[in-house]
């Protein structure tokens, strides 16, 4: 959540978040306009968004010494004590009904599975990927088996990535 976020949960309740992210933070750009806060026809008025469904205390719990890649194991509990919960339940409609609009019941979840992204993309191994796909590329360019750019340290390209 944002450092402003605890603020407009107590005075709304905890409403859902929708955000653009400009496209020097963002890794991919939609097909259609996401936003009307930007020069009309530029790559800005296709920005990605952010969306946020505050959870149980959502202005605590993982810091960035906690975040380990994509992990099945990750508490994202940690660091959320009983007190906060108690007093932030987040927005979440407990029994599954919908949405009430009261200050905790703002939307609701539906289980329909999970996936992580490493298996969607096929990476069995998100440190090794991290740590040598780019040379692996490189090493495949030279050998004629990759035929476009390797790209380092970079998770957007304007350019490179237009889809």
């Amino acid at each position: 959540t944002t450092p402003e976020g605890g603020k407009l949960y107590h005075q709304y309740g905890f409403l859902i978040g929708c955000q653009f992210v400009t496209l020097s933070e963002g890794a991919y750009m939609s097909d259609k306009p996401t936003t009307v806060a930007c020069k009309p026809g530029s790559d800005q008025c296709r920005s990605p968004l952010w969306y946020s469904l505050p959870g149980p205390c959502p202005t605590k719990g993982l810091q960035q010494q906690d975040l380990k890649g994509n992990s099945e194991t990750l508490d994202v509990s940690k660091g959320k004590d009983p007190e906060c919960v108690r007093r932030m339940p987040g927005g979440r409609c407990r029994g599954g009904g919908p949405p009430t609009g009261a200050p905790d019941c703002t939307y609701s979840v539906e289980q329909a599975g999970e996936i992580l992204l490493d298996e969607l993309a096929g990476i069995e191994d998100y440190n090794e990927f991290w740590n040598t796909s780019y040379y692996k590329c490189q090493q495949d360019k030279m050998r004629g088996k990759v035929s476009g750019p390797c790209i380092r340290n970079r998770e957007y390209d304007g350019e490179l990535d237009r889809g």
